[in-house]
């Protein structure tokens, strides 16, 4: 996104054709809804992500309150990439290949996440 930014005819490494195509995604509002660029956001989840596993697998025990707002940010990670799959589906009429790496590994993340909350009696069944 800050490439085309810099320069308009920027051809980014994930331009394979018209439908697979990062750039003609990129280029479109949908690609920075809150006023900057969408990657920002997944940069952020998941060194969040990341951190959280890392502590579990040193041993942490969280509270519920924490996995609460866990399951928010999940929650809200999977509803954005069900929107921004319709808008590149229906709208943009171009897919963005990192940004589907990036909802494949969303909604697994949003399912386990989900299931341990209900599991643990943080979400009740």
């Amino acid at each position: 996104k800050l490439q085309i930014l810099l320069d308009a005819n920027h051809q980014s490494v994930c331009d394979l054709n018209a439908l697979l195509n990062c750039g003609t995604v990129m280029r479109h509002w949908q690609a920075s809804v809150f006023g900057f660029p969408n990657p920002y956001i997944g940069l952020i989840g998941f060194t969040i992500i990341v951190t959280i596993g890392a502590a579990l697998m040193a041993g942490a025990r969280f509270k519920n309150w924490f996995w609460w707002g866990a399951q928010i940010g999940v929650t809200f990670a999977f509803c954005f990439i069900l929107w921004l799959w319709s808008q590149t589906t229906f709208v943009i009429n171009a897919l963005c290949l990192f940004c589907m790496i990036v909802w494949i590994m969303t909604i697994p993340l949003f399912v386990k996440v989900t299931a341990r909350n209900i599991v643990a009696g943080v979400i009740p069944a």
